[in-house]
């Protein structure tokens, strides 16, 4: 795992996702991350787990989260963003809370292990509040 911080994406596999979000010019490469984490042992790897972290960001940034709720986003996001010109889907939302919460159980994502044998809290809460955050939003949707 390329990351150097712990924000969705600041990670090279979120940075890859992000420039394939932007050429797809619709919502198709975030459902299928996020449908990708909550399947069986769809977080195992670390790269899925990251991929699943920035959908769920770029999905908030649909929503109108601030930044302290999505990370930095980068260019491609933003761009994609402002050109899809949706606002937050519930479902989505939904389908983005169970994948940032299979994400964030350490005993079945490799992300969330190697977050946690870093022993730094930042990124689980950081990925905490994005879940909750989306959870809230879907609700008042």
């Amino acid at each position: 795992m390329g990351a150097w911080g712990h924000e969705p994406f600041e990670n090279d596999a979120a940075m890859d996702w992000a420039a394939d979000l932007e050429d797809s010019g619709g919502l198709e490469p975030l459902r299928a991350a996020l449908a990708s984490a909550v399947e069986p042992g769809g977080v195992e790897e670390a790269d899925a787990g990251s991929e699943a972290v920035a959908a769920a960001a770029a999905l908030a940034r649909l929503g109108h989260a601030f930044e302290g709720v999505t990370g930095a986003l980068p260019g491609e996001v933003t761009e994609w963003a402002a050109d899809l010109r949706a606002g937050l889907d519930p479902q989505l939302a939904g389908l983005a809370v169970r994948a940032l919460e299979a994400v964030l159980r350490g005993e079945e994502s490799e992300l969330a292990e190697l977050w946690d044998e870093a022993e730094d809290p930042a990124w689980r809460e950081h990925t905490e509040a994005l879940r909750d955050w989306l959870r809230n939003a879907a609700a008042h949707v």
